[in-house]
């Protein structure tokens, strides 16, 4: 079963106010970086960061020296991203760009939005416009990891919802077959707050899983 939504409706509702109501830690996206680091073999590698909304990831790839080029779906997000970074609106099923055009392409929590179809044929087009020896770096959430994710401490329904938004490591290894070598890394954050004060961060729907509950389930 998969879960259907309207992920650009959502965003495009939240995307003035999306840095502001996130939970993203910088060190987050420190681990993105060393990932990066540990796999490119150049400094100057150019990074295609699929689902880049407004740009803050792209933006700490940048200041790292990586020429980046941003896309996404939602028109209010790359607005916010084309101050920071080049950034186009498009869709990861259909890639405005050449063959062969990037070294690097970035997935950083985004497949969970994507359908099981329009997964595999975004991995497509990412492994289409790679370079030979490129990689794809993607950054989700195994079925193991949700059960400790911060929401689920707090507010168990969302442990299902993620559950069957994202695709467990045995899924996404057989979506990913097109590619010759498949390795996995484990990293963490640390993230304390009282139920209040997430209750009034997500007053506003601050992430997807959120915007599924009723406003019952969140102030239970």
């Amino acid at each position: 079963m998969e879960i259907s939504k309207d992920y650009n409706k959502y965003y495009e509702k939240i995307g003035n106010e999306y840095n502001n109501i996130r939970l993203d830690v910088r060190n987050d996206r420190e681990n993105v970086i060393g990932i990066i680091k540990k796999y490119s073999n150049s400094k100057n590698a150019k990074i295609l960061d699929i689902g880049c909304g407004t740009g803050k990831y792209g933006e700490m790839m940048q200041e790292n020296g990586y020429k980046v080029v941003g896309i996404d779906k939602s028109e209010t997000q790359i607005n916010q991203a084309k101050q920071l970074i080049e950034a186009y609106k498009g869709d990861a099923t259909n890639l405005p760009f050449k063959d062969e055009s990037f070294d690097i392409c970035t997935m950083i929590i985004m497949i969970q939005q994507l359908s099981k179809k329009d997964r595999i044929k975004a991995f497509e087009e990412a492994h289409r416009v790679l370079k030979t020896n490129g990689i794809l770096i993607i950054k989700t959430c195994s079925h193991e990891d949700l059960k400790y994710r911060f929401t689920a401490k707090f507010f168990p329904k969302t442990l299902e919802i993620d559950r069957t938004r994202y695709p467990d490591i045995t899924e996404l290894r057989n979506g990913l077959s097109i590619f010759s070598k498949i390795e996995i890394e484990n990293s963490s954050i640390i993230v304390e707050k009282s139920k209040e004060k997430y209750i009034e961060q997500y007053k506003k729907r601050g992430t997807s899983n959120f915007s599924f509950l009723t406003d019952k389930e969140i102030y239970i």
